[in-house]
């Protein structure tokens, strides 16, 4: 079996959610996220850009806003845990919606960029979740075929577009979602 993961709302806490209930709860997050990170996530925007425009909405300097959102950056070591046991015997991928900016750090700082046999960042390349082109991309990385390959995320949206393309799926809600995925 082959293992895809998602990172925010994952491996690491859901952030932008966080942040817009924070700093911008008068707003739709979902609308907000849709209007300034999908160019963030699709890598048309670079990260400075992202974080100048949410200060300038949220009435806050850009270097508060940069801190913020690397200062909720909580990763759930129980599921780095399951991630490392899986990886042992099988091929294990992080696919993310997020600016290379952004998650490459964090990922570095974690120590989990060494986790994976492949990174699919969104930024780096131009493609974002749910559409079925960065699943697609991801599997021709991996080498692998749908059937074989679980997909785990925290968005309904993406399982949907995995269930489609005929990979099992894991709808994360708590590390208890995947820790079966030990004795499978």
């Amino acid at each position: 079996m082959n293992y895809i993961f998602d990172f925010f709302g994952v491996i690491a806490s859901e952030l932008s959610s966080i942040w817009f209930a924070q700093h911008l709860p008068e707003y739709d997050s979902s609308e907000l996220r849709q209007k300034y990170l999908n160019d963030a996530d699709l890598g048309n925007c670079s990260l400075n850009e992202l974080f100048d425009k949410l200060a300038i909405l949220s009435h806050q300097s850009a270097s508060d806003v940069t801190e913020q959102w690397f200062g909720l950056v909580a990763v759930h070591q129980d599921v780095v845990t399951i991630i490392e046991q899986l990886s042992q015997q099988h091929t294990v991928a992080l696919c993310s919606n997020a600016p290379s900016e952004f998650i490459r750090p964090i990922l570095k700082q974690y120590k989990l960029d060494g986790l994976f046999d492949e990174i699919v960042v969104s930024g780096e390349v131009g493609m974002i979740k749910p559409n079925e082109d960065i699943f697609i991309h991801t599997l021709d990385v991996l080498k692998v075929e749908p059937a074989d390959t679980t997909f785990v995320d925290d968005t309904k949206e993406n399982i949907e577009t995995a269930i489609r393309m005929g990979m099992k799926t894991i709808l994360f809600k708590e590390t208890h979602d995947i820790a079966s995925l030990l004795h499978t």
